[in-house]
């Protein structure tokens, strides 16, 4: 399942194929997917339930990180527009980064960019200001949580007659 992000095709879904499923069935998802962003094939479908639970949900703490962001800019004192562009870019261009970092992990980045900074905001040269690595994690492990019973669910559900067994 896509993210929302691929409302604009900068998304991107985790998917899983069985066995059975042919090498051009496969290809034939990419390209019904392709218009949403990047696909990552997962080996296994319980993997789908960390999927869900990063990618899924991943945008909303983005979203709140860009309120959070300008929310701090006005109350610096800066205006509306200004804060939310700020915020916008220093997210987008944060996250460009990261992925052109090859081999680098975002930690490292993060660590790299803390490094030997005189915050002059009062930041936190700490790579888990206030918990919140910790805070994702439990809240990813939920999520994770939340989809594996929802598989269980819906593999408990009576099938429908037009489509095969899996």
């Amino acid at each position: 399942m896509p993210n929302t992000p691929a409302l604009i095709g900068q998304g991107i879904a985790g998917v899983f194929a069985r066995p059975a499923v042919t090498d051009e069935d496969r290809i034939d998802a990419e390209g019904l997917l392709a218009a949403t962003g990047e696909l990552v094939w997962v080996g296994e479908e319980a993997a789908l339930d960390a999927v869900t639970a990063l990618s899924g949900s991943g945008p909303a703490y983005v979203f709140m990180l860009l309120e959070a962001l300008q929310e701090a800019g006005r109350q610096m004192g800066l205006p509306t527009y200004a804060a939310r562009r700020l915020a916008e870019q220093t997210v987008a261009g944060s996250a460009a980064l990261a992925a052109a970092s090859a081999g680098s992990r975002p930690p490292s980045c993060a660590q790299r960019h803390l490094a030997g900074r005189n915050d002059r905001g009062g930041g936190r040269r700490s790579s888990n200001p206030r918990g919140v690595r910790d805070e994702l994690r439990r809240r990813g492990a939920g999520r994770a949580r939340e989809g594996r019973g929802a598989r269980q669910a819906h593999r408990s559900r009576p099938r429908s007659t037009l489509l095969p067994p899996p």
